[in-house]
């Protein structure tokens, strides 16, 4: 019974990811700076992607560490621009040392781009003042990654 309710909060988590396409272009030379960055931002990207370049880097840390608050359920938006072509990624996020995986969905990039946004919720089993690890993966190769730190 208990592995049908996590499946069954897994599943409304995952259903809560979005996929946004942007409107216009940003340049390449624009995003290519960002290539391989993932970023989490409470805010929401823009609807131009000529705006993409400026939000990324305005949310971009040194670190690739983004500190999430005001939660329970903790909205993020994640933005990444990818170093090389994929179909299809899938977007995980897991706690940190640990193998189970908490979200685990598929995305299709657009121009080498991948916008989701998702809540992190108790009852998907994250936790206040604990560190996830969030990848974009193609296959086994690990496109983007950050770290997603939870707190009030």
């Amino acid at each position: 019974m208990l592995a049908l309710v996590r499946y069954a909060v897994k599943a409304w988590v995952l259903a809560s990811v979005l996929v946004a396409l942007v409107a216009g272009r940003a340049s390449a030379d624009e995003l290519k700076a960002y290539a391989g960055k993932l970023v989490i931002s409470p805010d929401a990207p823009p609807t131009e992607s000529s705006e993409l370049p400026k939000y990324i880097k305005a949310n971009l840390t040194k670190d690739a560490t983004y500190p999430i608050v005001k939660g329970p359920p903790w909205s993020m938006h994640i933005v990444a621009v990818l170093a090389k072509d994929a179909k299809r990624v899938t977007l995980t996020i897991s706690e940190t040392g640990s193998k189970e995986t908490l979200v685990s969905t598929e995305l299709v990039p657009v121009r080498r781009v991948v916008i989701a946004h998702t809540e992190a919720t108790i009852a998907a089993g994250f936790a206040n003042n604990k560190t996830y690890d969030v990848r974009l993966v193609s296959g086994k190769t690990v496109l983007a990654k950050a770290l997603l730190e939870i707190r009030d």
